[in-house]
């Protein structure tokens, strides 16, 4: 099974993948990549958290393309059109890594959080925030 979330910003805070990997590092933890730009990625990105070789996978979209099958982001296009779109099966340090990648994503951009298993609700960067967090603890 395989789970998605999308972080959707405007493109003038999209976060760069150094400010990411120090925006976690700050909070005390291990998480290296040798990826160093995400501005072209697409696919999986590999990342050592906590000692432990894992990933998952990330790409860059439009919120327009997204809103095609997902239409509660359809409100949401013009005010955030960029999306980082987070996939991952069901293994704890994926999941644990997404959840610092989208935490700091959402605080360094400002963002918002789309989670399709969850309903119909594009999240505010405070709630988005609280679900990162659930990540985060597993």
């Amino acid at each position: 099974m395989s789970v998605e979330l999308f972080v959707l910003m405007k493109k003038e805070r999209q976060p760069r993948m150094d400010a990411i990997l120090e925006y976690v590092r700050k909070r005390d933890v291990a998480i290296v990549s040798e990826v160093s730009s995400l501005d072209d990625h697409s696919g999986f990105l590999p990342v050592e958290f906590d000692g432990e070789e894992t990933g998952f996978e990330f790409s860059w979209s439009s919120t327009r393309e997204l809103a095609e099958d997902y239409d509660p982001l359809e409100s949401s296009v013009n005010r955030y059109p960029l999306a980082a779109c987070f996939v991952w099966g069901g293994d704890e340090a994926e999941m644990r890594a997404v959840g610092w990648f989208v935490l700091a994503m959402l605080e360094l951009s400002n963002g918002v959080l789309f989670d399709p298993q969850e309903g119909e609700t594009v999240l505010d960067t405070k709630a988005a925030v609280q679900v990162a967090k659930e990540l985060i603890d597993g």
